[in-house]
């Protein structure tokens, strides 16, 4: 169960932009804010789902929680905004029908939060790593410095060194693509 609801101001960079979607119910359109939130809440931290509801124009917004002091984007798993005193404001800008997710909370819910993003970064680079191994190895191609590349980003995931992790796996599949490479020229 989520403990605390609140709403987070969007202002836009035009006087109140709405999208109106063409969708009719008897007489009336319906009208939607251009950059919108929506927010999962808990009791150490929120996410903030921040979107642009216009599937066919860029907008971009300041938005402002009073809830919460810090505010992290969880794509480039950096903080972002100021804080107001009361709050956090941060800058947005979307590309039409685009949204991102931002925790709010403190710097140890972050750290919480970015250590499960990485572990999943991992884990979808692993996957797609080894059925590229077997795929590469069945072609013929030896692939043991590949494999060592991910024992090494698999002993970093075990220490719990997500960064080290996911970049050793990622040079890990850089290494493969040139073993790929060579075999085709």
């Amino acid at each position: 169960k989520y403990t605390r609801a609140y709403r987070a101001s969007v202002e836009t960079d035009k006087i109140a932009p709405r999208v109106r979607l063409a969708i009719r119910q008897g007489s009336q359109t319906l009208t939607r804010p251009a950059i919108d939130t929506g927010a999962f809440t808990g009791s150490k931290y929120d996410i903030l789902i921040v979107h642009n509801n216009d599937p066919w124009g860029k907008h971009k917004g300041t938005v402002t929680v009073k809830a919460r002091n810090k505010a992290f984007d969880l794509l480039t798993l950096k903080e972002v905004g100021t804080s107001t005193g009361s709050g956090v404001r941060f800058d947005v800008e979307f590309e039409p029908g685009d949204g991102r997710l931002f925790l709010l909370g403190d710097d140890d819910a972050f750290a919480e939060a970015r250590a499960v993003v990485l572990s999943h970064r991992y884990q979808h680079e692993l996957v797609t790593l080894t059925n590229q191994m077997a795929l590469t190895r069945n072609a013929g191609i030896d692939v043991d410095d590949v494999r060592n590349g991910v024992a090494a980003a698999q002993q970093a995931m075990d220490t719990k060194a997500y960064d080290k992790a996911l970049d050793a796996v990622r040079k890990s599949a850089a290494l493969l693509e040139q073993h790929q490479a060579a075999k085709a020229e």
